[in-house]
């Protein structure tokens, strides 16, 4: 599974990401989607002592290594992959 002990670095080419109509910040949200997940917000249960994150993610059996080597981002001209401007 991906997560924490992933240190792996990923750098956009911003240029190439920019003739797709991404930035930067959607590149990352879709590796989010296959790591840790996105918080999209936070919960506080009546009977719980702290508040619970609410995460978007992928199910457990799609978060690995081959998941982020495999996205596909989306773009106005529909979904393409990382591997063009990542």
């Amino acid at each position: 599974m991906v997560g924490s002990n992933m240190r792996e670095q990923l750098e956009v080419d911003r240029s190439e990401a920019g003739k797709f109509g991404v930035d930067i910040s959607q590149v990352g949200a879709a590796v989010q989607l296959a790591t840790n997940g996105i918080l999209v917000g936070r919960y506080h249960p009546d009977d719980a002592p702290n508040e619970v994150d609410i995460r978007v993610r992928f199910p457990q059996s799609n978060r690995s290594d081959s998941a982020i080597d495999n996205l596909r981002i989306a773009t106005p001209a529909g979904n393409v992959p990382r591997s063009l401007f990542v």
